[in-house]
């Protein structure tokens, strides 16, 4: 059986995918660093992870 390529849109998806379980992981990481605003990083990083989430779950699909 040949293997797929895969073509711009799922790599695209899978990347994306990715920056979000990465923004995800980062949340914890944060809450221990010293950020003068953390309230509003934490928020900024976490919105920016689920669009990431919702444009690959668009392009995936």
């Amino acid at each position: 059986m040949p293997k797929r390529k895969l073509r711009f849109k799922d790599r695209l998806g899978f990347f994306l995918l990715g920056c979000g379980i990465i923004c995800f992981i980062g949340v914890p990481v944060l809450s221990f660093q010293d950020v003068p605003d953390k309230a509003a990083t934490v928020l900024t990083v976490l919105i920016i992870s689920e669009i990431f989430f919702l444009v690959t779950i668009a392009l995936l699909r």
